[in-house]
């Protein structure tokens, strides 16, 4: 059987599509189409978009993405990962899944609150005294 990468590729050039077409087509940079067509997920920057990616290249040749897709499933890069994982990258290094806030959000938060308190009791003040 083909790989994912082969079938693509081998109907790309039956409909007589360059590469530099498909990339007008479909967006996606020349690159990560050959990478695509070479089955070389693991050289994608990010591996995890590799099936959008192919979703987007089998339209473009008029395929159906969701069968070619269920049919190289194990080809494609694996998308879970397992809390093990997580928590061992977490304990390895922890700083950077540090959240932070910018103090300055704080300070025109603050900002922002004060003026609305101010600015309504200015308004409840004019308002009483009309009345």
């Amino acid at each position: 059987m083909k790989k994912i990468g082969e079938v693509l590729q081998g109907r790309r050039e039956r409909m007589g599509l360059t590469l530099a077409e498909l990339e007008k087509r479909t967006h996606i940079q020349r690159e990560i189409l050959v990478h695509i067509e070479k089955n070389e997920f693991d050289l994608l920057k990010y591996p995890e978009y590799a099936k959008g990616f192919i979703q987007k290249y089998a339209h473009a040749v008029n395929m159906d993405a969701k069968i070619l897709i269920s049919e190289h499933e194990t080809e494609l890069p694996s998308l879970h990962y397992s809390a093990k994982t997580s928590l061992a990258q977490l304990r390895q290094n922890p700083e950077t899944f540090e959240l932070t806030s910018s103090n300055n959000e704080q300070k025109w938060l603050g900002i922002l609150i004060a003026c609305t308190i101010i600015l309504t009791g200015v308004f409840w003040g004019i308002l009483s005294l009309m009345l």
